[in-house]
């Protein structure tokens, strides 16, 4: 083989080489090209779905905000509808004259006996009364304590 022939056989191989490295080089650009082009529509898919979800997201605020604003007008009515029927109920003069004893007879149909014994029981039920009024305080606050508790809980149910 000549010199001219072995050139020739360099040259054939430098440009099958290029040839082979140009479509490898084309074929991964457009394999590049068509990764970003999925990826872009990938990040424009998740940026739709990302607004939507925002927006979803702010709908059902609004309506939980709504129902919370609803449930504690409802509650503050609750409560103060319950503190003016506990201080209707308290001091009503019917209410407070129904737990008294009627007082000792003064006419002469009753022995004197009697009347000793009706101001006795008046004196007593005095004591009595005076020692569950101190007692009741603290029942008083601690039932006024479960009726909140109890409205609290009924507004919290309602508003599930």
């Amino acid at each position: 083989m000549n010199q001219k022939g072995f050139i020739e056989y360099i040259l054939i191989a430098c440009i099958a080489f290029a040839g082979v490295t140009g479509f490898y080089g084309w074929s991964k650009r457009v394999a590049l090209d068509n990764c970003r082009a999925e990826f872009e529509k990938f990040k424009a898919d998740v940026e739709a779905n990302g607004r939507l979800a925002a927006a979803e997201a702010k709908r059902i605020n609004a309506e939980n905000l709504a129902k919370v604003e609803k449930a504690n007008a409802e509650h503050e009515k609750l409560l103060a509808d319950n503190a003016a029927l506990v201080s209707k109920l308290r001091n009503t003069p019917s209410s407070r004259a129904s737990g008294r004893v009627p007082k000792a007879p003064t006419d002469s149909c009753g022995a004197p006996e009697t009347a000793e014994y009706f101001a006795r029981l008046e004196r007593a039920y005095g004591v009595l009364v005076a020692r569950v009024r101190a007692r009741f305080s603290d029942f008083r606050a601690i039932a006024d304590e479960g009726t909140a508790a109890v409205i609290d809980l009924n507004t919290a149910k309602k508003s599930e």
